[in-house]
C-alpha cells in the first residue's frame, strides 16, 4: 500500500487478483463518459494485456477498506523530446468521493512515479465537455493544455480495409 497525504487514503498497484474490480471501475468510467458502447475488452483481456504482457499498469485508490477509483498509465516515448514519458489512458474517482483531493494524489503519485523513472512528463486527454475535470486538469493540478494537440485513431478494421485498398 502507497500512503497518501490524506487520512485513511492509500493507494496500491493492482494485481492480476484485481481485474474483477478493475473492470468494474471500467464500465464505471464507460457510463459516466456515456460510452458504455465502446467497451469492447473484457476480463480476460484485461488480465492478458496489462498482467501477463505488461502493457499497462493499473493503480487502485482506497478510502479506508472502500476501493474509490482507479488510473490505468502507460510509458511511451516522444520523438521531439528523444525521451520517455507517462501516458494516463484513464483517471477515475467514484461520484461520491469526487473533490475530497483523492484525484489529486493519484496523479501526484503518478508524478512520483514520473520522478523516480526518470521520465520527462506525464500527458493525457480530456473530453471537451468535461468541465468538471477541465476544470480540475487546469486549477487544482496547474496542468498545461494543449488544444493544438488532435488524436486520431485507425482501428484494426480500418487499417485492413486501407491495406486492402
Amino acid at each position: 500500500m502507497i500512503k497518501t497525504r490524506i487520512d485513511d487514503y492509500v493507494l496500491k498497484e493492482a494485481t492480476i487478483d484485481d481485474c474483477e474490480l478493475v473492470y468494474k471501475f471500467i464500465l464505471e468510467l464507460a457510463e459516466y463518459e456515456e460510452m458504455k458502447h465502446g467497451v469492447k475488452g473484457t476480463i480476460e483481456d484485461l488480465k492478458e494485456s496489462v498482467f501477463k504482457r505488461n502493457e499497462a499498469e493499473i493503480l487502485l485508490a482506497y478510502y479506508g477498506d472502500e476501493p474509490v477509483g482507479f488510473c490505468v498509465f502507460c510509458k511511451t516515448f516522444s520523438t521531439f523530446l528523444c525521451k520517455s514519458y507517462l501516458y494516463l489512458d484513464d483517471l477515475f474517482i467514484v461520484e461520491k468521493y469526487r473533490k475530497r483531493g483523492f484525484g489529486k494524489e493519484l496523479l501526484c503519485q503518478l508524478g512520483m512515479i514520473c520522478k523516480e523513472r526518470n521520465l520527462e512528463r506525464i500527458e493525457w486527454f480530456c473530453f471537451g465537455w468535461n468541465d468538471p475535470s477541465l476544470d480540475f486538469y487546469k486549477n487544482a493540478l496547474h496542468a498545461s493544455f494543449h488544444p493544438e494537440l488532435d488524436r486520431f485513431r485507425w482501428d484494426i478494421e480500418t487499417i485492413e480495409r486501407v491495406m486492402g485498398e
